[in-house]
């Protein structure tokens, strides 16, 4: 049986997105602490991106390990 190898730079990038999945989930932008907070606002912002970047990362590792 053949091993597959694993890319760790797309591992990487999937444990990434998924933590500002989990952000993105925890700060609510009506909450007045994130609309008023340059930095809580911009992280929500960039926690919307990460989803699509999950599943992109996600079907490349599949595509690669075959």
């Amino acid at each position: 049986m053949v091993k597959k190898k694993r890319n760790i730079g797309i591992d990487l990038l999937k444990i990434i997105a998924c933590i500002l999945v989990i952000t993105l989930h925890s700060l609510p932008p009506e909450d007045l602490m994130v609309a008023n907070n340059v930095f809580n606002l911009s992280l929500y912002y960039v926690g919307t991106l990460a989803i699509p970047v999950f599943f992109m990362a996600r079907k490349l590792s599949n595509l690669l390990c075959k």
